[in-house]
């Protein structure tokens, strides 16, 4: 699988801030990664979208996950680069989730 588009978008909406990133790949599977600043905090979207089987047996897959964290996982990420262990409790496992599932996707998360 190999990088075939990479676009990184940040919009500002009544004083919130929002981050997409999406990557396309040569065999049509894509993930995309949406932070959006909300009242109390940021609601975090993950999608990876691929084709799972061969031939007639071949279908459309689409996971996504969803967080709530208190504070900006895109900091906490920069942030928990220099750290080794995270509290499973805090928000900040948040940020080591998306890390983890974002691993495939490049180096595009800081915006």
């Amino acid at each position: 699988m190999e990088l075939k588009s990479s676009n990184k978008e940040t919009n500002v909406k009544d004083g919130k801030t929002s981050y997409t990133i999406t990557e396309s790949y040569d065999d049509n599977s894509s993930k995309t990664c949406r932070v959006r600043e909300a009242e109390n905090g940021f609601v975090i979207s993950i999608e990876h979208s691929y084709y799972e089987g061969e031939g007639d047996k071949k279908q459309w897959r689409c996971e996504e996950k969803t967080f709530i964290s208190k504070t900006n996982p895109l900091a906490e990420m920069k942030q928990n680069e220099k750290k080794q262990t995270i509290d499973k409790t805090d928000t900040k496992a948040v940020a080591a989730s998306i890390s983890s599932f974002i691993s495939g996707i490049s180096n595009n998360l800081y915006i």
